[in-house]
């Protein structure tokens, strides 16, 4: 061989090498850049991890709270919730409902006592109205007396 085709085959052969060279810098810069974004979902992931570890412990601590506050025993601690709301919810109506029949008995015996209380101070009043004639009629006879004994004296 010749050096003008040896130099071309050098030529040849170094041009094939840059261009696996620019291959591999191009895949050099291709990986590094995935894997900066592995390595950003990673901690993305690992961060979401601790957040949920986080929120796992926040849910046992109110599983525990609701456990020990409304003696409920889980898993399906919505059932249980609203089993207990409606129950108090009955107790409510029941107790708005006897409050009220209550409060209508002692309006009744309150219109009772009221009616009672009319009449007596009726009678008061016509008593007091008795009582003042009969101490007017007392008085107008004591006059009369005084009237008689003063003329018998004369």
């Amino acid at each position: 061989m010749d050096s003008s085709s040896e130099f071309r085959e050098l030529e040849s052969q170094r041009d094939r090498l840059q261009k696996k060279i620019e291959l591999a810098s191009r895949d050099i810069v291709k990986l590094k850049r995935e894997k900066d974004e592995a390595e950003g979902e990673m901690r993305k992931l690992m961060s979401c991890e601790m957040v949920r570890r986080d929120l796992q412990k926040e849910i046992e601590v109110a599983e525990n709270e609701l456990v020990k506050t409304y003696a409920l025993k889980g898993p399906d601690y919505v059932v249980e919730i609203q089993e207990v709301i409606e129950k108090d919810e009955r107790e409510l109506k029941e107790m708005k409902d006897s409050s009220a029949t209550i409060r209508e008995k002692e309006q009744a015996r309150l219109d009772v006592a009221q009616m009672e209380s009319s009449k007596l101070r009726c009678e008061l009043d016509a008593t007091s109205s008795s009582i003042s004639a009969l101490n007017r009629e007392i008085s107008n006879i004591e006059r009369k007396l005084k009237d008689a004994a003063a003329s018998t004296n004369e």
